[in-house]
């Protein structure tokens, strides 16, 4: 995530992706916290083009290519990307810039709007938590191997970044560090006891696509780069932390928790644990965006992107006593 590298332009891009794809066309550069990313217009139509991070863990990238692969073969309704194979009928290429690896994916593209840009409502948040569900049981499905290096974005492994804590705010650290307490009491001595698969864990707004005047409501749910082995419930939990930014967010958060649960039944434990493990990833968002936007200042708009309906979720949750927070999931459940 720190890790510096040269940025390539679109005509080196082109140049490679002709190579190795045989694509060509209309390169648009797309913001991206830890990589190159293009869109490619071309005659064969619209793709999502990814050089990584030359610090990429390359497990990292077959076991995205993996799990692509997997869903494809099951011929799901799910709307997800699929990945291109090389001229040679390789999953991805790689390429050396100035002595360093690069491995490049390409990737179908997907219309759509991003569920950012529209106010949350119960009957959206439902049909999201709906899809959520479905793609939680086909991701059930993959056996295949798992990368073993922690992700900084797993929850799961949140007390081992209690150190970030000290890069948030005066004004609200006390949150994260109560936020810290309450996972190592509720949380951590549970963890073995819960539902374990690979799960997506960045089912945030921004990778969610919608057309609101279509039957289908979510078109799109892309980037498969933070996927974990992890909690089930985890894939809920950071699902249900960027539903919390709006007035009327309890209606929204019960129709997400609600039209999930009815997907996939949420074991006792995993309601018990939900409300704490929102709380856990709004807090590691703060721990993790304020420590970013320090030592990448020239990327400080695109890492802050969340930060304001963060701070307001946590701020909300952090107000309700345990025992109404425990007591909303499960109406929600049970409606």
């Amino acid at each position: 995530m720190t890790a510096k590298w040269d940025v390539l332009d679109s005509a080196d891009a082109g140049h490679a992706v002709h190579a190795h794809f045989g694509l060509s066309g209309e390169y648009t550069r797309l913001a991206s916290e830890r990589d190159d990313t293009f869109m490619l217009d071309s005659p064969d139509g619209r793709f999502v083009v990814k050089f990584s991070n030359p610090a990429e863990d390359l497990a990292s990238l077959v076991f995205q290519g993996d799990v692509l692969l997997f869903l494809e073969s099951l011929g799901h309704c799910v709307p997800v990307p699929r990945q291109l194979r090389t001229r040679n009928g390789a999953p991805m290429a790689c390429l050396v810039q100035h002595g360093r690896p690069r491995h490049l994916r390409v990737l179908t593209w997907l219309d759509g709007e991003p569920l950012y840009r529209f106010q949350p409502d119960p009957a959206q948040a439902g049909r999201i938590g709906s899809t959520l569900g479905q793609l939680d049981a086909l991701l059930a499905g993959f056996s295949g191997e798992t990368p073993v290096t922690p992700l900084q974005w797993d929850v799961t492994h949140l007390l081992n970044l209690t150190d970030l804590a000290l890069n948030v705010d005066d004004r609200w650290r006390h949150l994260v560090t109560r936020t810290l307490e309450e996972f190592a009491e509720r949380i951590t001595p549970v963890l073995s006891d819960l539902a374990w698969q690979v799960i997506h864990n960045d089912f945030n707004p921004h990778n969610v696509l919608v057309e609101p005047d279509q039957d289908r409501f979510v078109t799109g749910v892309i980037d498969f780069g933070d996927m974990v082995y992890a909690p089930r419930i985890n894939d809920l939990a950071v699902a249900t932390s960027y539903q919390l930014a709006t007035p009327h967010w309890q209606d929204v958060a019960a129709a997400m928790i609600g039209q999930y649960n009815a997907i996939v039944q949420m074991s006792g434990l995993e309601r018990q644990v939900l409300p704490w493990l929102i709380k856990a990833r709004l807090a590691l968002s703060l721990m993790i965006t304020e420590s970013r936007s320090k030592t990448s200042p020239e990327n400080r708009t695109y890492i802050l992107r969340n930060h304001a309906a963060t701070l307001e979720g946590l701020e909300k949750l952090s107000d309700l006593p345990a025992a109404e927070l425990g007591d909303f999931v499960s109406r929600a459940c049970e409606a």
